[in-house]
């Protein structure tokens, strides 16, 4: 699927792309406190973000996170298309 249930506490800094094509959407749901971390550079299958005004995301439960892989000068990173606060 491409629905994934944050739960940790955490920071996230980055998101494998392994089985993932550019275009390919996913959603973060929260059902805790945890950051999104922006910009962090790539390492090998693990894509890092960016995000909203180029800033790290704290979300709580309930927020909803939309994010699609893509490839922008040569960089593949996920990109935040949406946030839902709650």
């Amino acid at each position: 699927g491409n629905t994934f249930e944050i739960t940790g506490t955490n920071a996230i800094t980055l998101i494998s792309n392994v089985n993932w094509q550019n275009g390919s959407i996913i959603y973060l749901i929260f059902t805790s406190t945890a950051t999104l971390t922006d910009g962090t550079a790539n390492s090998g299958t693990d894509i890092g973000m960016e995000l909203t005004g180029n800033v790290n995301f704290t979300g709580t439960a309930d927020d909803v996170v939309c994010l699609i892989l893509g490839e922008m000068g040569g960089v593949q990173r996920w990109r935040c298309v949406s946030i839902s606060v709650n």
